[in-house]
């Protein structure tokens, strides 16, 4: 049998895009919460708050700063901890003029 090797492994590994995109709740107040981890997320993208917690409750990029992103939420941030997951959405499919 052929060992394949680990850099084999690791190359295939690169080839496939990630399922979801994830990052964490690093702060939070009333109505923004600042998250580390979303890297490839820009301005204006969405994203999914906490949702083992919360059904639909969903946000907004609204600022960049060194690695962290300020997301606006749609709603009540209430029981949202640091830790918490933010899954990545992409760009919204809807923007104003």
């Amino acid at each position: 049998m052929r060992s394949l090797g680990f850099e084999h492994v690791q190359s295939e590994v690169r080839r496939h895009k990630a399922v979801r995109v994830m990052g964490r709740v690093v702060s939070a107040r009333r109505g923004t919460l600042t998250v580390s981890g979303l890297e490839q997320a820009g301005v204006g993208d969405q994203v999914q708050l906490a949702p083992e917690k919360f059904d639909s409750l969903y946000g907004e990029v609204v600022a960049i700063d060194h690695g962290r992103q300020t997301i606006m939420s749609d709603g009540d941030t209430e029981g949202i901890v640091a830790r918490d997951p933010v899954i990545h959405l992409g760009r919204a499919s809807i923007s104003p003029d």
